[in-house]
């Protein structure tokens, strides 16, 4: 899934990217080798889709371009099926943030408010899931267990 987000700044673009890398820091991406045409790029997740337990640990790739006041941010995430919910909110939250931090010059808990939020409501879905599987699992165990013991007693 890719999601390109284009903003103006009256910024300079040493301050403007600054701000970004700051922002993107802060939500725990770190910094990769430059992208081409001279922008940030930035990786986050695990290194293959298949190994992440949570949407947040997908692999995630955002870039920074910066165009006489005008800032690209660009932001992709591995995942081999079709996007659902958490994974559109997620990357939409990104470049929303990374926005924001360009414009009001910090990565406070207001900036950060949005990635903040979409990342604590994944990670209660995928505790909520988990809780579930392990319920499954052990009813069905425990059902395993019953017909062993009322088969042992049958004879």
């Amino acid at each position: 899934m890719v999601v390109e987000h284009e903003f103006v700044t009256t910024l300079e673009e040493e301050e403007a990217m600054q701000r970004a890398e700051l922002a993107l820091r802060a939500m725990g991406f770190e910094r990769d080798a430059g992208a081409p045409g001279g922008g940030l790029v930035f990786k986050r997740g695990k290194k293959s889709a298949s190994r992440a337990r949570k949407v947040n640990q997908l692999p995630q790739v955002a870039a920074v371009q910066f165009d006489r006041g005008r800032v690209t941010v660009a932001a992709s995430l591995e995942w081999p099926r079709k996007p659902k919910a958490p994974h559109k909110a997620m990357m939409m939250a990104l470049a929303g943030t990374v926005e924001r931090a360009v414009a009001e010059a910090g990565t406070g808990a207001d900036v950060l408010a949005e990635w903040r939020a979409v990342n604590q409501s994944i990670d209660q879905q995928a505790r909520r899931n988990s809780i579930i599987a392990w319920t499954v699992l052990g009813v069905l165990v425990a059902g395993i267990v019953a017909l062993i013991g009322a088969a042992v007693s049958a004879f």
